[in-house]
């Protein structure tokens, strides 16, 4: 989807999805999973491994020792067994498509109780309109759409019937009409 997707009369820019690095590791305490931004554990040495930061260490460079799995070897090493497995746990756990990804972090953003009846208004609404417009997609894509309305819905904090006026807010019939023509437009241009 180059040029994007249009609901109402706003255009949203459509991006690939792109995996996020598959470690993250922290360069406090030099775990996996965390940043040191985030980090309560107490500051490793990248180098050795010892309770103190980097730049006070007092081992020579080539004494090396993980501050994961006491190989010898630096904590950042990819090679590192306890890099390896953080890295696989990551992939079984990364989301494979956009979709889910958004699902996950919007899912994440709305208070439990309102995310079933928000988002299932919202999949009802586009259903409609879609049905209304002689369109068809998949119920996977409605869904995602709905939970971008239910955030949408979640960060303007407005009712339900307020929802229903912006999304219908101008009518749905020359909102339906000017989708048809753009498609007729697309489709023979």
């Amino acid at each position: 989807m180059k040029e994007g997707l249009i609901l109402g009369y706003q255009k949203h820019r459509v991006e690939n999805y792109r995996e996020p690095p598959t470690v993250i590791q922290c360069f406090k305490c030099q775990s996996f999973g965390h940043t040191y931004h985030n980090c309560s554990s107490v500051s490793k040495c990248l180098r050795c491994g010892e309770e103190h930061n980097i730049k006070d260490c007092q081992k020579e460079k080539i004494q090396k020792k993980c501050a994961n799995c006491q190989g010898d070897h630096i904590a950042m090493y990819k090679g590192c067994p306890a890099y390896q497995k953080a890295r696989l746990e990551a992939k079984e756990t990364a989301p494979k498509t956009y979709a889910e990804a958004t699902k996950i972090q919007i899912t994440n953003k709305l208070p439990k109780t309102e995310k079933t009846n928000i988002t299932l208004f919202c999949a009802e609404l586009i259903r409609a309109c879609l049905t209304k417009a002689n369109i068809s997609i998949r119920s996977s894509d409605i869904l995602s759409y709905a939970s971008h309305l239910a955030m949408i819905h979640f960060n303007l904090n407005v009712k339900g019937e307020e929802l229903f006026e912006i999304i219908k807010n101008p009518p749905l019939d020359e909102a339906v009409d000017r989708a048809k023509k753009q498609a007729t437009e697309a489709t023979n241009g």
